[in-house]
């Protein structure tokens, strides 16, 4: 059983006497629903990949205006095509020169569209970056901010109250000699001196 190469189905009797690989009805443009050509057909492998070049041409430059939809290459490729293309000896008539105009004014503006996206996209990527930044410097100097606050306050007491300044010089000893943490050391101090009165 042999299948049509564009919808998959399965050929009729007709079609394969015709040495043909595709429906007569599957040979419509994907976009504009009219009759394409036999060539056009046999390189095709699906509905979608089935159409005329204007047509396609045509639902590109409409993507471009739909914000949501990726820019494809293909659709790059088609703008920088059609303002490269050269226009010789153009009869200076408005039936000629106006449709032209309009088109390269279309592609234009797809062009800027497409740049304005691409420049969008990478400020998003850059302030994201930057806000990174920001938020982790901000937190870094609100953890220095309060050690030195911390320290200043300590100092503060201890020259208030030598006690204190001897008991932080012992807890700097025990760590130092013993290897203890600053909790250790706390401990065996605070075990050493006995109840507070």
């Amino acid at each position: 059983m042999t299948l049509c190469t564009i919808c998959k189905n399965p050929l009729s009797e007709p079609e394969l006497e015709l040495h043909r690989t595709y429906h007569k009805s599957c040979m419509v443009c994907h976009y504009c629903k009219n009759e394409t050509t036999d060539d056009m057909a046999k390189k095709a492998d699906s509905p979608e990949s089935l159409f005329h070049g204007p047509c396609h041409e045509r639902k590109l430059m409409e993507d471009f205006k739909n914000k949501d939809l990726p820019i494809v290459q293909e659709q790059l490729d088609l703008l920088n095509r059609f303002l490269l293309t050269a226009h010789d000896e153009i009869p200076l008539t408005l039936d000629v020169l106006y449709p032209l105009l309009r088109n390269l004014q279309q592609a234009a503006a797809n062009v800027s569209i497409a740049i304005n996206r691409k420049k969008d996209k990478i400020k998003i990527k850059d302030a994201d970056t930057y806000r990174k930044h920001v938020e982790i410097r901000n937190e870094n100097n609100k953890v220095e901010k309060r050690a030195v606050e911390e320290k200043k306050a300590r100092l503060q007491a201890e020259r208030l109250d030598p006690k204190l300044r001897d008991r932080r010089k012992a807890l700097q000893g025990l760590m130092t000699a013993f290897s203890l943490t600053e909790a250790q050391a706390n401990e065996m101090l605070s075990k050493k001196e006995g109840p507070v009165q």
